[in-house]
């Protein structure tokens, strides 16, 4: 499978994954054990189907050695550990942030965290199944570009919200409740969809910027490199 090819499959995936995440998660990316419901369920679903297929396509040039069977099952023990450890990582994580009074701030850390963790996800992802040295090259460069200016415009998104928050709670009545409404509309209006389409445009940036890394053992993988 060439390299464009791939990261085609993976845009696939996280969008696919944004789209069930919004529909099936409430745009909630994190696995909640404090209140276990459907949404948790549909959360656990959705991790593992979404990791289970990243690692279908990493392991897919290495068909010659592993027979389809072994592939899934690889695939599928790999995002029951994955998800597990989805689930572990917000529970610990749910501890401190659910102790802030604000919600708008507690979805700004959940969406940097979810960040941390992709990035954990992946590199465990390309240590577990991808073969090769790592080199940083000029290529490297576009990836690792992409991911600032998104870090960059997520950052300047959430400043955005932050002093619309502040305008909108100084223009009316400043009770409790009324800031407390302001600060749910805003939270689950307009971060919550950032923090999901950011985490797919970074996720999928993330994936290109380690495949640049990787030089491969074999003359596909090594051809198949550039995306660029």
């Amino acid at each position: 499978m060439s390299r464009r090819k791939e990261l085609f499959l993976v845009t696939v995936i996280n969008v696919m994954f944004a789209i069930y995440t919004r529909i099936f998660m409430g745009s909630m990316l994190y696995i909640s054990l404090i209140e276990i419901g459907g949404i948790t369920y549909s959360a656990m679903i959705g991790w593992f189907l979404y990791v289970c297929s990243l690692c279908v396509v990493l392991l897919w040039e290495r068909r010659e050695l592993y027979c389809w069977k072994k592939i899934c099952l690889l695939s599928a023990g790999t995002s029951v550990v994955m998800v597990m450890m989805r689930a572990v990582f917000d529970y610990i994580s749910d501890q401190f942030i659910w102790s802030i009074w604000s919600m708008y701030k507690i979805l700004c850390l959940s969406g940097i965290l979810s960040d941390i963790f992709g990035i954990f996800l992946t590199v465990a992802l390309f240590l577990l199944f991808v073969k090769g040295k790592k080199k940083w090259t000029e290529r490297v460069k576009k990836p690792f570009l992409w991911i600032i200016a998104d870090a960059l415009l997520y950052a300047a998104a959430l400043l955005g919200i932050y002093s619309e928050i502040d305008r909108m709670t100084r223009l009316i009545e400043t009770t409790e409740e009324n800031i407390t409404k302001i600060d749910y509309f805003y939270a689950y209006g307009f971060v919550l969809p950032i923090n999901v389409w950011t985490y797919t445009f970074f996720m999928i940036m993330l994936w290109w910027l380690m495949r640049t890394l990787y030089v491969g053992d074999n003359t596909e993988g090594t051809a198949g490199n550039a995306v660029s």
